[in-house]
């Protein structure tokens, strides 16, 4: 029996998401852990952008960007 494109995609993203969900389970990672990681790269992104911004038309400088997870 052969299967539309269609189909195979759709059965390609199904044994993705298992795939994903199966490392996930693997490395104990859980929702509430993915979006506070999620919220600190995005806390990140813009305190690396408002460095970027202030050091705007100063010349190169080198920055030091400190950051925790």
């Amino acid at each position: 029996m052969e299967m539309s494109s269609v189909n195979q995609q759709q059965m390609a993203s199904v044994q993705q998401a298992l795939s994903t969900m199966t490392l996930d389970q693997s490395m104990n990672r859980s929702e509430a852990t993915m979006d506070k990681l999620m919220e600190g790269m995005q806390e990140m992104s813009q305190e690396i952008q408002q460095v970027q911004n202030n050091a705007t038309g100063q010349g190169s400088q080198a920055v030091h960007v400190d950051f925790r997870v």
